[in-house]
């Protein structure tokens, strides 16, 4: 099993609903996406 499973894993055995793991994922991936874009933005400015 690869390690980006084992988060939610854990989260099921510890009684959270198969839907609330992944609501869970989706939140964290809207958190970090905004991160990622202004990351890439600014590397482009620093080389242009």
């Amino acid at each position: 099993m690869s390690a980006e499973f084992l988060p939610a894993g854990a989260a099921v055995n510890a009684g959270a609903g198969l839907a609330s793991v992944t609501w869970i994922g989706a939140a964290l991936a809207a958190a970090v996406v905004p991160a990622v874009l202004l990351d890439r933005t600014l590397s482009r400015r620093g080389r242009g």
